[in-house]
């Protein structure tokens, strides 16, 4: 089940569009992130962006929920995460009700 994941990427925005990202930006200095990122590597293994840092995950699928698997060893700064499947498009992040659309193209936006 988890190879209808494999090869997507799904992103949380934080900013509608491009525009109001760069217009958050009032450091040269210093990049606030515009959105999160997941993307699914293979049938087990996955990339989750939080903040700005990207780690290297694994995962599973149960039922209608994706579970990501934090790294071993307790280098993470996260637990588990759990997303619930609400659409092929869309998984929803339990633990803050965020939504994370599939990216359909090169762009975020």
């Amino acid at each position: 089940m988890n190879a209808n994941f494999s090869g997507k990427i799904y992103n949380h925005l934080f900013y509608d569009t491009q525009e109001e990202c760069e217009k958050a930006q009032v450091d040269s200095n210093f990049f606030i992130n515009c959105h999160q990122q997941l993307e699914f590597i293979d049938e087990d293994n996955a990339t989750i962006m939080l903040t700005d840092i990207i780690y290297e995950v694994r995962y599973t699928v149960k039922k209608n929920k994706v579970i990501i698997f934090s790294e071993e060893g307790g280098n993470s700064q996260f637990e588990n995460i759990e997303f619930k499947i609400i659409q092929n498009n869309e998984l929803l992040k339990t633990d803050d009700s965020t939504v994370w659309k599939e990216q359909t193209g090169e762009s975020i936006w």
